[in-house]
């Protein structure tokens, strides 16, 4: 799964957290800055993952891609767009690219954080071809889950 953010210049940065401060130790918003100045900041996750473990840069979706993309096998891609800007410019990055029929496209409920199975987002990543997994609290009701579920 890749967890996708926009910078304050357009750029895809593979991101989980809106702040870079977990990864790097530099208290940054990812949309609040442009790639150049995020990648002054070296990812650096020895504490979780060992002393063995180098620092890089903060990867961009391009590079995560070709990355994929060098090994031979086929990989799925489970992409999710962290934020609003990246939603409709994630889909189209896919697009271009042809990648649509690998791509799995992950989304907090309906991908606006409701239970509407025709919102804009389900249907700009089902219209370009793409598989969606929503997913859901634990406290959400039943019934909106089974709805979409049931939704074509």
């Amino acid at each position: 799964e890749i967890s996708v953010r926009t910078t304050s210049d357009g750029q895809f940065v593979c991101m989980h957290d809106t702040n870079i401060k977990r990864t790097t130790g530099a208290s940054m918003d990812v949309r609040g800055h442009t790639l150049a100045e995020l990648r002054q900041h070296k990812v650096d996750m020895r504490q979780n993952l060992g002393e063995k473990t180098g620092l890089y840069d903060i990867p961009t979706l391009e590079e995560a891609i070709a990355a994929v993309d060098a090994d031979p096998q086929a990989v799925v891609l489970f992409l999710e767009a962290k934020d609003g800007p990246a939603q409709a410019g994630l889909v189209k990055f896919i697009t271009e690219r042809g990648l649509q029929r690998r791509t799995v496209i992950k989304m907090y409920r309906d991908g606006s954080g409701g239970f509407k199975p025709t919102s804009r987002y389900l249907k700009l990543a089902n219209s370009a071809g793409c598989a969606t997994w929503c997913y859901f609290d634990g406290g959400d009701p039943i019934d909106k889950i089974s709805a979409m579920a049931r939704h074509e």
